[in-house]
């Protein structure tokens, strides 16, 4: 009966642990992104992103802290843990420093990389998510409609299958997660998703980067209320 308890009791630690883990970087992720945003606005509020990242990183430092030489759970068996939070960590540091140089624009460079390293995470360990996907989805969409309008119609024709594959990952686990509120917010999404694959379907070169930008401007949304 003792050990039985012992091991019960392990289990729900290592649990609540993961749980705990998800539960800290899940709103920390959101938080970057939305400050990511600020950075790239055209007016950006210096003292607002000042007190953000100065947040973010304190917050990322507890969590570090906390985690780095005890991984969660369902990361433990993964020999690069360590390296998510340490480049999570660098990422800030740097964003930080060209914001205190108002630096903006080249600050802005390093956003993305909040999203492909905690996508790198869940994808090596086999937790992808519904945020995971919206974000390959949005950088293949990208990557296609630069390649079109670089000239590598051959390689963007190629990768328009990518995309449309993200797309119905996408839409397979939105209708399951099955939550009004962000379905409302990615109508707007879909709707410039599937113009711009009119677009490029056809060739339309003028239409692409216009419809390009109108997909990115409905992204913000959808993405975020998926965290």
């Amino acid at each position: 009966m003792i050990i039985a308890l012992f091991f019960a009791a392990a289990t729900i630690t290592g649990f609540a642990q993961t749980q705990s883990f998800d539960c800290e970087i899940i709103p920390w992720h959101k938080k970057a992104i939305l400050t990511c945003g600020m950075i790239k606005d055209q007016n950006p509020d210096f003292a607002i992103i000042s007190k953000n990242l100065n947040e973010l990183q304190s917050e990322l430092k507890a969590i570090s802290d906390n985690y780095i030489n005890k991984p969660p759970r369902e990361y433990e068996k993964d020999p690069n843990w360590k390296s998510y939070l340490v480049s999570l960590n660098e990422y800030v540091a740097v964003i930080k420093e060209r914001v205190e140089n108002k630096q903006y624009t080249q600050a802005s460079v390093f956003c993305p990389y909040f999203c492909m390293t905690i996508g790198k995470l869940h994808k090596i360990n086999g937790k992808t998510d519904l945020t995971d996907v919206m974000f390959a989805w949005r950088t293949e969409l990208k990557n296609t409609s630069d390649m079109f309008l670089a000239g590598n119609t051959a390689g963007a024709n190629q990768n328009i299958s990518i995309v449309e594959d993200l797309y119905q990952k996408v839409i397979a686990m939105k209708t399951k997660k099955n939550d009004g509120t962000l379905n409302e917010l990615f109508t707007p999404l879909d709707d410039a998703y599937k113009t711009w694959l009119k677009a490029v379907k056809t060739l339309d070169i003028q239409a692409i980067n216009l419809v390009q930008n109108k997909f990115i401007e409905a992204f913000s949304k959808p993405y975020l209320a998926t965290l």
